[in-house]
């Protein structure tokens, strides 16, 4: 009951991180593209990898830490779902090179992301 009560205060913290990063990202950008969502997602995505490096490889993140963050926090601050639905959105209006821009992009940043925060993860764990 202990690690739900972690993971639903960590998911709470996520949720309003998402909202207010997006926010933030949207009002410098503009809302002609999906920038917040970007952002957020390749942040999350970074974090993530960094997160499990050092949850797997080190003492320093408790395992019920690692799972209330990475379920939690990081699942509640991306979103997959706002993704798909930005994508479509951009299909209705025909703005195929926004469509194509925004998998490419979204995919490429997040899986770079993901690889950054593993490296780093390793760099601080002071392994290879």
């Amino acid at each position: 009951m202990k690690l739900v009560i972690l993971i639903a205060g960590a998911g709470a913290l996520g949720s309003v991180c998402r909202f207010a990063l997006s926010g933030a990202v949207y009002s410098a950008f503009g809302q002609s593209f999906p920038y917040g969502t970007l952002a957020v997602n390749v942040i999350g995505s970074f974090l993530l990898g960094l997160l499990m490096q050092l949850g797997m490889s080190t003492d320093l993140i408790p395992p019920h830490l690692r799972t209330a963050v990475a379920i939690g926090f990081l699942g509640a601050f991306t979103t997959f779902s706002t993704f798909t639905y930005e994508t479509v959105q951009l299909i209705q209006d025909g703005a195929w090179g926004s469509v194509a821009l925004n998998i490419m992009t979204s995919l490429a940043l997040g899986i770079a992301a993901v690889v950054a925060g593993i490296f780093t993860g390793r760099m601080l764990a002071g392994g290879s």
